[in-house]
Order: C-alpha cells, then structure tokens, then sequence
C-alpha cells in the first residue's frame, strides 16, 4: 500500500504545483 500513498503524495503536490502557479 506504500505505492498507493506514495501516489497520492505526487499527484496532491503535483496539483498544489499548478494550483499556485
């Protein structure tokens, strides 16, 4: 399942990325 979190902490960052620029 540590694939699974790892994922979503990517994907949450990589939105929080383009959310701020």
């Amino acid at each position: 399942a540590a694939y699974l979190c790892l994922t979503t902490y990517l994907v949450w960052t990589c939105s929080i990325a383009h959310g701020a620029t």
